[in-house]
């Protein structure tokens, strides 16, 4: 899930088995909310290469469990 206008969203973290939220940063590569919503379209419509590589900050509790994401670039394929 992701809102473009405020940036916000929420992604499931496999390590964690749970929806951890998730931040664009304002000083994220131009091309990392469009890459994002590229790759929901992809995944929605069931194609191939929807994937996305990401390149985040983990803010985390004091327990060290993820708290939430900042996210910093998104790409496809090598970087």
């Amino acid at each position: 899930m992701f809102n473009v206008n405020t940036r916000y969203g929420r992604v499931f973290d496999y390590e964690h088995g749970k929806t951890v939220p998730f931040i664009v940063s304002r000083h994220a590569t131009p091309h990392t909310i469009g890459n994002i919503s590229t790759s929901l379209d992809r995944y929605a419509r069931r194609m191939l290469n929807k994937d996305v590589m990401i390149k985040f900050i983990s803010e985390t509790d004091v327990d060290g469990r993820a708290k939430r994401y900042v996210l910093l670039d998104a790409w496809f394929g090598d970087p």
